[in-house]
Parts: structure tokens; sequence; C-alpha cells
């Protein structure tokens, strides 16, 4: 059997074989997406489907010439927990096809919208907690493709490596050393007596854009426990954590550190939504998804080259501020009114990140308002110039207008292709503009003028305090002209 196999398939035929798998990824990329991130995923053909399952079956066949899906753990491609992992997820999709295939009357790998609360139904799902028995169902769906794909990219890895006989290496930092252009851990015993190394790796990893190896991620799933009260409070951790926000690799680090469950350790509120799935045509990604993707379009507005974006990014005074409303402006959608209820939580997350009060006010501010120009521009009169002053009056100052106008758009362009369009970008531009200019008039850009205004209204609330709860006074002086 051994001698026809090496002459059915030859080492030329079995580098072809790879190139084919591999040149493969981008194609089903193009023609079906990321199936754990589509909003109706193709559950065979897409990133995460079982086509990726099946892509490991032939390699590992035609390479090693194993026999059983479970020798993938003998010989040593996946780790025990891994395959029991993959085991869970491809039940799941399995089950999922099954019933669309049964319900659909065909043969479809497509899991539309049409089909998905039936199927939720059929398997048994229930509502809780606010969501919707469909919402819970999509969220295990997307959990499962997108583990199929992280377990996938972690076979190939280490079948790739196994190719390269040369090593480079080069030592980053303690405890860390680059080999082959890959991160490294130097030993499982210096994470156990230096936890910290644990966000130390991804922000080396963000900075270099150099990626973890398969061994590093698998260390920091095993090890993601050590992440205690003293390590999310601490200052190493925090200025780690920020140097990956800031860094050029940042929407790397952070996939990786979520998909390696790090970043729902160290920020407990994002594991609450991570998998959250909005049942619409609207949002096409998971919450904790959309989070990473509105991060990237801020990160990458320089080579959208769009002026005015550019311009006004360059012209923000402290983009970590900006950053940080862009990671955490949906962390509230775990219930109703999640701009107010992700304010609260901003300010619990950067406190125990050791921020400056003025940053955290900042942040918690853009974070309650970052529907503010979007709702304002599509759904009130913009010619209504009190509609206008009373936007001014909310934003107080040009640096918060311009860091709210880039999270709008990086927001919107993060959700989906409906979210942003020409219509929708001039009628917020109008905005911004107007209440641009309202805020260079002297008389509220200044802090005397601000300061003033409060003092102002310090007066008349302990004056009429008594008659008027201060919501109405609020709503008088709203209505005030400027």
């Amino acid at each position: 059997m051994d001698r026809l196999r090496s002459k059915l398939l030859g080492k030329r035929r079995k580098a072809s074989f790879l190139r084919w798998i591999q040149n493969n990824v981008p194609l089903r990329l193009k023609l079906y997406g990321e199936a754990g991130s589509m909003l109706e995923p193709n559950l065979k053909e897409g990133i995460g489907g079982l086509r990726d399952y099946h892509s490991m079956l032939w390699v590992s066949k035609i390479f090693f010439g194993l026999i059983e899906p479970r020798d993938l753990e003998y010989h040593g491609a996946l780790s025990h927990q891994e395959f029991l992992e993959l085991e869970k997820y491809l039940s799941l999709i399995w089950s999922v096809r099954n019933r669309l295939h049964l319900i659909s009357g065909r043969k479809n790998d497509r899991l539309v919208m049409e089909y998905q609360e039936q199927i939720a139904q059929d398997m048994g799902y229930k509502k809780r907690e606010g969501l919707k028995a469909v919402e819970i169902f999509l969220g295990d769906v997307h959990t499962s493709m997108a583990g199929i794909r992280s377990l996938t990219s972690s076979f190939f890895a280490t079948y790739l490596k196994t190719r390269k006989n040369k090593k480079r290496r080069e030592k980053l930092g303690r405890g860390i050393e680059l080999i082959n252009d890959e991160l490294y851990f130097v030993s499982p015993q210096y994470i156990l007596s230096h936890p910290k190394i644990l966000m130390n790796i991804f922000a080396i990893s963000a900075i270099s854009k150099s990626r973890l190896s398969l061994e590093a991620r698998r260390l920091v799933r095993e090890f993601v426990y050590l992440v205690d009260e003293e390590f999310l409070r601490s200052k190493e951790s925090s200025l780690a954590f920020l140097s990956i926000l800031k860094a050029p690799g940042a929407f790397e680090a952070l996939e990786v550190m979520a998909e390696t469950g790090l970043l729902g350790a160290y920020i407990p509120e994002f594991k609450n939504i991570k998998d959250r799935v909005q049942f619409d045509t609207y949002h096409i990604y998971p919450v904790g998804r959309h989070l990473l993707e509105t991060v990237k379009k801020i990160k990458e507005i320089r080579r959208e080259g769009e002026l005015i974006l550019t311009t006004i990014l360059s012209e923000v005074k402290n983009p970590e501020v900006l950053l940080l409303a862009a990671l955490f402006h949906d962390i509230g959608k775990t219930g109703k009114d999640h701009s107010k209820r992700g304010a609260k939580l901003v300010r619990r997350i950067l406190s125990r990140l050791c921020l400056d009060k003025r940053i955290i006010e900042e942040v918690s501010f853009l974070v309650a308002h970052h529907l503010l120009l979007i709702e304002t521009a599509l759904r009130r009169d913009l010619d209504d110039e009190k509609i206008v002053v009373q936007c001014a009056r909310t934003i107080e100052s040009i640096d918060r207008l311009k860091m709210l106008y880039l999270l709008t758009w990086a927001d919107s362009a993060a959700t989906g292709p409906r979210a942003w369009n020409d219509w929708v970008a001039n009628l917020v531009q109008e905005l911004f503009f107007k209440v641009l200019h309202i805020l260079a008039r002297e008389e509220l850009a200044t802090d005397d003028s601000a300061h003033h205004l409060r003092r102002i209204k310090t007066f008349v609330f302990k004056r009429l305090g008594a008659k008027m709860s201060r919501n109405e006074l609020e709503k008088v002086f709203e209505n005030m002209s400027p």
C-alpha cells in the first residue's frame, strides 16, 4: 500500500496538491466569505466551514498516511483539547446543515435568514436574557465556524513548520523569542512565574507585526486562567494593552487575543458580547468581531485616502481616546439602551486599566453618544437650527466632534454595506460642518464660556430645583438659542 501511495503521489504531486489547497483559500474567501462572521454563512465552502475540515483530512491522508479523523490528535497536528473542540464544532454544523437540507428540500449549504428561526426552534433554542432564540443559535454557529477556521489555521501552521529546517532565532524581551518570523515563549515555566508575559507577547506582536506561533497560541489558551484580579489591575498589563491598541498590528493582535480567550479574560465585559448576533439584515458581524473591525477601520483611515477622514484624524488631540471608544462603543449590547449601559461599563473597565480620569470621561462620552451624529442626521431636520444647536451643546468641544465623526464613520463602515453610503455620508457631513461652525464661534468654543454656562446652570438649578426636575430644566436650556 505504501509503495502504491508513493507511486501515485510523488513529491511533485504532493507539493502541487498542497499549493492547490492553499490557493483555494483566498478563492473561497472571495466567493463565500468568512463563514464565522457572515450574516448568512455558507456552512460548507465558507472559510470556517466543512471544507476546512475536509482540507485537514485530505492533507493528513496524503502526507502523513492518517486514516481516521482521530489520527489528527495522535499525530500531534491537533492537541487533545483542540480535537475535542473540533468534534463539538463539527457536530453543531452537521446538525444545522442536515436540518437546512430537510427544510429547504434540496442540497443547500447557505444558512439564509429565511430558515434560521425555524432551525433554531427545531434544535431546541429558547430566548433568554433579552436575546432571541435565533440570536443565541446564530451565536453558536458563528462560534463553531470561527473555531473550525482557527483550528484549520493551527493545523496548516503545524504542517508547514515541519517543512522548515533552518531556524533563525532572535530574543525579544524577557521570556519571548522570534523563530522563523514567529513569536514563541521561552518556556511554559516562565509564563507561570511571569503571567504578564501573556499580554507582553501580544504587544510585541502588534508592534513588530510578527504573528504568534501555534505553540504560543496554545500556551496562551492553557494559561489564560492566570489572568486574576492582580493581573487585571496591573499597570504593566494596562500599558501593554494600550500599546497593542496604538500599534500598527493592533487588529491582528486583538483578533488572536479574542481567539485564544485572553481578550475575554482581560476584559470580562467583552466575553459577554463576543458572539452576540443581531438578527437583522443590517449587522453582518457578531458584536465582538464588529468592535475589532471598527478599530481596524480607524487604523486604516490613512489608507482609505479620503481627505476629510485623514484631515480630521490628523487633528485629533488624543488618538488613544478614539481607539478605546472604537473598541468599546458596543460593549453594552447585553440589554436595552446599549449606549448608556456601555458608557457605565467603560468607566468600570478603564478605571480597572488605571487610566486618567479625563481619558475615562472622554471615552465614556463617546460611547454614550456614538449614535448621536448618525441618528440626528437621518431622523431630524438639519435645516432646523435648534436641532444643530442642541447637538453642539451636547458635544461641547471641537475635538469631541471630530472624534465622534470618525467613530460614526468607522462604526457604520464596520457594520455592513447598508449602514454607510453616499446619502448617509452627505447627511452626516452636513451635520458635522454645521455643528463645527457653531462650536467654532468664540462664545461656545472657549473654556471660559463653557465654564460660564455651567455656572449659570448651577445657579438656575439651585433656584428652581424645588419647582422643576433637573431633566425638565435641561430641556429648557436645550431649547434656548446659543
